[in-house]
């Protein structure tokens, strides 16, 4: 039996067992890979500027 193994890292500190977190800025879409706690960071760092801004919501939704 052959079994792949794929593991994601962070591209912020380099970890393993990272996820991929989206977002867009300026009609430029992003994705990085971010450990919990850079992710926990993250949304730190925006958490001001998503208090105050507006939800978008696309069609359909």
């Amino acid at each position: 039996m052959k079994r792949t193994v794929t593991k994601t890292y962070s591209d912020i500190s380099g970890e393993a067992d990272a996820a991929t977190v989206r977002f867009s800025f300026e009609k430029a879409q992003y994705e990085i890979d971010l450990t919990r706690a850079d992710r926990e960071e993250f949304v730190r760092a925006i958490a001001g500027y998503t208090a105050k801004g507006r939800k978008v919501r696309r069609r359909g939704d």
